[in-house]
């Protein structure tokens, strides 16, 4: 993309207030900061009411984030967002949440997630806490990739075409033409 995608122009603000905009409608949103410190967050001081986490180990993409909250909250589980997502609807966020309520613990399932056929969604979905001990094992042997970490995990599949016009939810921005084109749909809709 060439710059930071959380920091992109999206409708009033930028595209992290978005998508934090409709995680706050499900629970207690916590932002995951990479680099930097509070004070370069754009938008920051308009949302007072979101708990902003430090990565502890710094440059390992959404596994430090995800790590860095298993150990600085309390929290049994997490619904993890992409900062990519702009057309993240907290239906989606309900619908998974509703589902991993619902899902018998004695299972012992360690996240919940969408495929389409092989393609995980790992930056869309729910974390339990029982992934902590083994994301924090994987970072320090610096394998980073949360696909081929969530192959070898206990995961409960929700098929894409399950999810009808929420789907869309997982449009994600890669490169400028993704945003260009992602701004025109979301005009030409409003």
């Amino acid at each position: 993309m060439g710059r930071d995608k959380a920091f992109l122009p999206w409708g009033d603000g930028c595209l992290w207030e978005k998508i934090a905009g409709e995680m706050e409608a499900c629970g207690p949103v916590y932002l995951s900061l990479a680099a930097g410190t509070p004070e370069d967050f754009p938008g920051r001081e308009r949302h007072r009411n979101y708990v902003l986490l430090r990565d502890e180990a710094e440059g390992m993409g959404p596994m430090g984030g995800i790590c860095s909250a298993f150990d600085q909250t309390e929290e049994e589980a997490f619904f993890v967002c992409a900062c990519d997502l702009p057309r993240m609807d907290r239906r989606y966020i309900e619908t998974l949440m509703g589902l991993w309520s619902r899902l018998p613990e004695k299972v012992g399932y360690e996240g919940l997630f969408v495929r389409s056929g092989e393609r995980l969604q790992p930056t869309a979905g729910i974390y339990h806490r029982r992934l902590a001990a083994a994301l924090g094992r994987s970072l320090r042997e610096k394998k980073c990739r949360l696909s081929s970490f969530l192959a070898a995990c206990r995961l409960f599949y929700l098929e894409e075409e399950k999810l009808g016009d929420l789907a869309a939810s997982l449009a994600n921005i890669n490169t400028p033409e993704d945003y260009s084109a992602l701004l025109k749909v979301m005009s030409s809709e409003a």
